[in-house]
């Protein structure tokens, strides 16, 4: 039988701190090419997948 108290840990997960920067181009055209809720899918698809896109040359990593 298990036995649980206050200490017990009930849920976890494993946090990546990802940064989104924007240029403010990419801001003023972003609301041409979709809309607010694409933006978000879009925001979300890469704070999961922080990989995806070519590495911009010269930046350290930046994709």
């Amino acid at each position: 039988m298990w036995k649980f108290g206050a200490d017990t840990i009930r849920q976890w997960r494993i946090v990546r701190y990802v940064e989104m920067i924007v240029t403010p181009t990419f801001t003023r055209l972003v609301g041409q090419l979709m809309d607010d809720d694409e933006y978000a899918k879009l925001q979300l698809a890469l704070v999961l997948r922080p990989d995806w896109g070519k590495v911009i040359p010269g930046s350290g990593g930046l994709h």
